[in-house]
C-alpha cells in the first residue's frame, strides 16, 4: 500500500455510506476510459487501494464497479487501447477579461 496510507492510525474508520464508495469508485472508473487516465492511476497506486477497499466492501454494487476497475488497471495495453480519441477532444479558451461570450468560444485540439 502507498507510504501515506500505511501511516493512518487505527482509529480511521472507512467511509459508511455505500453510494459515496460507489460514487469514488464510478469517479475513478471514468478517470480510466483513456490510456493516459489509466496510466495516471497506475503510477499512484489506485490497485493497491482498491485491492484492500474490495476486501473490506460489503455493498455489492460498490464491489462490482470495483473488480471493473480493477479490469481497466490490470489488463495489457493492446493496439485497441492506443487511440482512446484523445486525438479529438476540444478545449474551452480561457477567459480573457473581455466580453463574457468571447471566453466560450471552442477551439479544436490536433
Amino acid at each position: 500500500m502507498p507510504p501515506e496510507l500505511q501511516l493512518l492510525p487505527e482509529t480511521k474508520l472507512r467511509e459508511k455510506d455505500a453510494l459515496i464508495r460507489l460514487a469514488h469508485v464510478d469517479t475513478l472508473l471514468l478517470l480510466s476510459t483513456t490510456k493516459r487516465g489509466r496510466v495516471y492511476l497506475r503510477e499512484h497506486g489506485v490497485y493497491p487501494v482498491i485491492k484492500v477497499a474490495h476486501l473490506a466492501e460489503d455493498d455489492e454494487r460498490a464491489a462490482e464497479q470495483m473488480v471493473r476497475l480493477v479490469n481497466f488497471l490490470k489488463r495489457e495495453e493492446g493496439p485497441e487501447t492506443e487511440d482512446d480519441g484523445e486525438e479529438h477532444w476540444v478545449v474551452r479558451k480561457g477567459d480573457s477579461g473581455e466580453d463574457e461570450d468571447s471566453g466560450d468560444e471552442i477551439i479544436e485540439v490536433a
